[in-house]
């Protein structure tokens, strides 16, 4: 695409660059795109070359599994007419630990000694692995808030307290 897009500038006669035709736009997107591209190799990298290895991702996956944990809470302490979420967010939770098994056995082996020269091969793959996981996380603990009951209001509160004494 960029190459496309410098010889529409060249066929535009230098007129690309001005606001009148979207392709100077075009190519500056285009250029954009590669230097994301070797940002996200440059992240991944770091990830599974330095940031992970010697466990150091262990209190990630642990408070990953503790989150699985709360959720499985949760589903237990739901009405009995909640049975619906309660069964979802025991799926999601067994959803999350497998996929932290996964990371963490695709951690292991990438980060062991024997793998250490080709390791980096799979960088990029393996970001896409951790942020897919994390995002999975992420909306498991978004789910457990949203099952609890809300709090009561603090009028309402008031007035129960009021009562009962």
């Amino acid at each position: 695409c960029l190459e496309a897009n410098k010889w529409a500038i060249q066929v535009l006669g230098g007129s690309g660059y001005v606001h009148d035709y979207p392709v100077e736009q075009l190519y500056r997107d285009n250029r954009l795109n590669m230097i994301h591209e070797g940002t996200a190799g440059v992240h991944a990298n770091t990830l599974l070359g330095r940031k992970l290895r010697d466990g150091r991702a262990a209190p990630l996956f642990a408070q990953m599994r503790a989150s699985a944990a709360a959720a499985d809470e949760e589903a237990a302490a739901l009405p009995p007419d909640s049975r619906a979420e309660s069964a979802l967010l025991r799926e999601l939770a067994g959803s999350l630990r497998e996929a932290v098994a996964r990371v963490e056995s695709v951690t292991e082996v990438l980060t062991s000694d024997e793998a250490r020269p080709v390791a980096l091969v799979n960088a990029h793959e393996y970001l896409n692995l951790v942020g897919h996981t994390v995002v999975g996380w992420m909306w498991l603990r978004l789910a457990t808030a949203a099952a609890r009951p809300p709090p009561p209001a603090p009028a309402a509160a008031a007035a129960a307290a009021a009562e009962a004494a």
